[in-house]
């Protein structure tokens, strides 16, 4: 009897292992509170847009996404937690992006990143987010 026992239990366990679904993670970081990022991250987050978009048939029907958001107060921290394979996906600013692009590569961990697009806080581009600011009298100027 407890042969037959430790048999059914081993057939079940197989059972519900070949059952079990497969869960793809994918990190986001956002800067909901940096007014030239807010919006990036709130509006695929709050319209669900991710979810609406990532594939859901062939090879992806029987898979299930882990969507996991995570709100920095600025660029720094969200480039420390790309660098630590905590995120997949980040918007920021240019310059903390341009700053962690050369911090992944003087790492060297096999982390890389791709820079997408520039995040603007104006319809007629990235305004003072991407502008320098140099005295009147520089001769440069």
């Amino acid at each position: 009897m407890n042969k037959f026992r430790a048999f059914i239990g081993i057939f079940f366990l197989a059972v519900s292992i070949g059952r079990c679904e497969e869960v793809i993670r994918i990190g986001i970081g956002t800067q909901d509170t940096t007014i030239n990022c807010a919006a990036g991250g709130a509006v695929v987050r709050e319209l669900h847009l991710l979810e609406k978009y990532l594939p859901h048939d062939g090879r992806y029907k029987d898979i299930k996404y882990e969507i996991v958001w995570h709100n920095f107060t600025s660029g720094a921290p969200a480039n420390s937690e790309m660098l630590a394979n905590k995120l997949n996906i980040t918007n920021m600013a240019d310059f903390p992006a341009i700053l962690g692009a050369s911090a992944f590569q003087a790492a060297n961990n096999g982390v890389k990143t791709y820079y997408i697009a520039t995040l603007s806080g104006s319809t007629r581009g990235a305004g003072k987010c991407g502008g320098c600011a140099a005295p009147i009298q520089c001769p440069v100027v």
